[in-house]
């Protein structure tokens, strides 16, 4: 038994004192709670209000019993009354902090962006906020820096570090027609950029702002504890009634039985289910953004694990989506003049082919009467000799890579061997294919590429569901018929292309490098392009 102060009148009166602040402090669960019930659409807060409003009066009334009426004080719930209040207001604290937390990682990245910025305007460098930026502008980028908006170099060559959008800490060379993102620090050299979206526009701006709607969101499941409330609630209070009323009519007394009611109320209060989803749902989010991994809203986080299919797109998300080199046939003396030539050609092939050349000791010479023949490669002269480097259709020879893409060489009509490329696959790719099976989600590969590279790439990644020559439509198809066969299915992709069916899925996530629109159409997005993200992401919505 509680031992009790001789005198009730003194001992309610204090425990009264110490509760009555508590009740003040967390007024708006009664003002919001109340007004709720009646409005006729209680919700989570009705059943706080009414579980701690009638312990504090019945409470009440025993004090004023003990005060003017010698009443024993027995039976007061003001510890009740109070200690619902306290621990939701704790929750409610804790998730306030948890928020924080989680906007950590923007707010990093908004403070890194400079207040002033170097602009070219009237032939002049002058220095202005860069609130006064507007597009088309001209900045001046020094070593040491930070870039004050997004554009493109049209002047400079430098290494930029992009750590804090990506997650990479390898800078990121730069040079003319790159693309330069706000708040990322130049290291070695001076860049002049063409300013392309300032403010509100900018990358950084866009992070945020998805940060913002992930948190204002309520996934399903909190908007599902909304509607049961509309039932709960009523439920709750009927029972109370009626338990209190069979004790009454039993023979108990009216203290006994308004103990029954209150009891009801106070263990039915849903402490749980009102805070541990919001409160996962931002931590989640706060996370998940370390790792480099957005979530536009909050059902995304849900969705994403409970998905039991994946559909991955092949070039720029399993591949790199570049081509790269992976076999040189010819003698390497000819090197220095096929890396001269091709630094002319703006193709993706050819700047592959210049990139080994480098990288095996090319040194720059002098080029000559220089010719791009559409779908076919180049021509050029160099040193006196006529260099052709593409289709062997160029100097009359016939292809003969039945494996992938290859550049042929000649040398004054003569075949001299050739480049072989290939889309080189991501290191992690097969790593994550494996898990995500692992996990019991499969996976599926559909892409616009030839059924023998889709194949090969799938082989190697162990994928064996495969659908090559993919129009947009087809890959939308192919998120619809497993959908309809029950599956929740995830879709990761980087290209316009990809961008419908990125709609379609139940949850789309696009490849941080990807295009405008598919970033703009994903659920999710992987800043720093780390495959390991996606079974990652899966992983979270499990937790949450």
């Amino acid at each position: 038994d509680v031992p009790y102060h001789d005198d009730p009148a003194i001992y309610s009166s204090i425990q009264l004192a110490l509760t009555v602040p508590v009740l003040y402090l967390c007024r708006k669960f009664y003002t919001k709670g109340i007004k709720a019930l009646l409005s006729g659409s209680p919700v989570m807060d009705t059943l706080v209000s009414l579980g701690s409003g009638t312990a504090f009066l019945y409470s009440l009334y025993l004090t004023v019993a003990a005060i003017f009426f010698d009443g024993t004080g027995t039976g007061l719930c003001y510890d009740s009354a109070a200690m619902i209040l306290t621990l939701i207001s704790v929750g409610k604290y804790l998730e306030f902090r948890s928020r924080v937390k989680a906007d950590d990682a923007v707010q990093k990245l908004l403070d890194m962006i400079p207040e002033e910025t170097n602009v070219i305007r009237d032939g002049r460098e002058m220095r202005i906020p860069i609130d006064e930026l507007v597009i088309g502008d001209e900045i001046v980028v020094r070593p040491g820096e930070r870039i004050s908006a997004d554009g493109i170099v049209i002047e400079g060559k430098s290494s930029v570090d992009e750590s804090m959008l990506t997650g990479e800490s390898a800078p990121i060379m730069k040079e003319k027609g790159s693309q330069a993102f706000t708040g990322t620090m130049n290291i070695d050299g001076t860049m002049i950029v063409s300013v392309t979206k300032t403010g509100g526009q900018t990358m950084i701006a866009d992070i945020a702002n998805m940060m913002e709607d992930a948190k204002a969101t309520k996934p399903p499941i909190a908007r599902m504890a909304d509607k049961v409330a509309a039932y709960f609630v009523p439920a709750v209070m009927a029972i109370a009634v009626i338990c209190a009323l069979l004790w009454f009519i039993s023979g108990r007394s009216v203290s006994f039985s308004l103990n029954i009611a209150i009891s009801v109320l106070v263990i039915s209060c849903p402490c749980a289910l009102g805070l541990a989803t919001p409160l996962a749902i931002t931590v989640g989010s706060g996370r998940t953004a370390d790792y480099g991994i957005l979530f536009r809203d909050a059902a995304s986080l849900e969705m994403v694990g409970r998905a039991d299919s994946v559909i991955l797109d092949k070039t720029g998300t399993i591949t790199y989506g570049k081509p790269e080199v992976t076999g040189y046939t010819g003698p390497v003396e000819i090197l220095s003049e096929i890396g001269a030539g091709e630094s002319r050609s703006e193709h993706p092939i050819g700047r592959a082919i210049v990139d080994y050349c480098k990288k095996n000791g090319a040194k720059d010479v002098d080029v000559e009467d220089f010719e791009y023949v559409v779908g076919k490669g180049i021509s050029f002269t160099c040193e006196g000799r006529r260099f052709t480097v593409g289709s062997a259709d160029l100097y009359g020879g016939r292809n003969t890579d039945d494996e992938g893409t290859a550049a042929y060489v000649s040398m004054d009509g003569e075949p001299m061997g050739a480049f072989h490329l290939s889309d080189g696959i991501r290191k992690e790719s097969k790593e994550v294919v494996s898990i995500l099976q692992s996990r019991g989600v499969s996976v599926h590969m559909v892409t616009g590429d030839n059924e023998r590279a889709a194949e090969a790439v799938a082989e190697q990644c162990g994928i064996r569901s495969v659908t090559s020559g993919a129009l947009p439509a087809d890959k939308v198809m192919a998120v619809k018929k497993l959908q309809a066969s029950g599956h929740d299915v995830i879709m990761v992709g980087d290209g316009i292309n990809d961008s419908p069916a990125l709609a379609q899925a139940d949850v789309g996530i696009a490849m941080g490098s990807g295009s405008n629109i598919a970033l703009s159409t994903s659920d999710v997005v992987l800043m720093n392009d780390d495959l390991y993200n996606i079974p990652r992401a899966v992983d979270f919505g499990h937790a949450v």
